[in-house]
């Protein structure tokens, strides 16, 4: 029992894997998410010994170091802001896939400046900037990834997901890299998912524009004794035969009907 339960979790995933790799849209949001959460985690382990590192005032006698506990709960409520951010934009009728993008966006540019500057205040502003970016993130992936990944295949798809972004995590820090280095590798990570999702949203608004064009109404000509007769507009039209016919020189009047379709 425990062997054929093995035996399909194995089918199931190797299923997943092959249909994202024939998808390229769902293949750039594998991509996208890897590269962002891995980005997220890096930034989760780092964060406490960037700031440390930062400190101008370690030398004070009696100083504790920066207040985590504060800092951290900053990172929170910047992460409900990005939220609320996130569903004020979305009623106003943006996409959730272009907000994406300025999402990855600001990402990079937060990680680029904590990669760059020695500035405790900026990089600390910097990391609240992340956080917000971070809110805004996972509901605008939730609801692509709910429009796009095939229902029957989800579960096994999201943890087809997750193996590129443990890879991801590990590389960065098994490579015993500083901090700075970290940050600026995210932000190359992030730079190159914001051109992977640009590629989803022109797939998005291609699908888009073709349902758009499928809705379009139509005018066409049916014939008043078919079984499709709901128009409101009627014209007479009269049909002469070549005198060859066998109605030769009969005029036939057929009534047509202009239909919406």
């Amino acid at each position: 029992m425990g062997k054929n339960k093995h035996v399909g979790m194995f089918s199931a995933l190797r299923g997943a894997s092959i249909t994202v790799w024939r998808s390229s849209v769902l293949l750039n949001l594998c991509a996208v998410s890897s590269f962002f959460e891995g980005a997220m985690y890096v930034f989760i382990l780092l964060w406490t010994p960037a700031l440390r590192a930062l400190d101008k005032h370690p030398e004070e006698q009696g100083y504790a170091g920066p207040p985590l506990g504060i800092v951290f709960a900053t990172f929170m409520v910047c992460c409900m802001l990005g939220t609320s951010v996130f569903a004020i934009l979305t009623s106003m009728g943006v996409r959730p896939s272009l907000l994406l993008v300025s999402v990855l966006m600001l990402s990079a540019a937060s990680c680029l400046i904590i990669a760059q500057t020695s500035n405790d205040t900026m990089s600390y502003t910097a990391m609240l900037l992340f956080e917000a970016c971070i809110g805004a993130y996972y509901p605008a992936m939730s609801t692509l990834k709910g429009s796009v990944v095939p229902e029957d295949q989800r579960a096994a798809i999201y943890s087809v997901f997750r193996l590129p972004l443990n890879l991801v995590v590990l590389l960065n820090l098994f490579s015993n890299l500083r901090f700075e280095q970290s940050f600026g590798v995210c932000a190359v990570m992030l730079a190159l998912s914001i051109v992977l999702q640009l590629r989803v949203v022109a797939w998005e608004g291609g699908i888009s524009h073709a349902v758009w064009r499928s809705k379009e109404p139509r005018l066409i000509l049916k014939r008043k004794d078919s079984t499709v007769v709901d128009g409101n507009v009627t014209r007479e039209i009269s049909e002469k035969h070549h005198p060859n016919n066998s109605e030769g020189g009969v005029k036939r009047r057929h009534s047509f009907s202009l239909e919406k379709v």
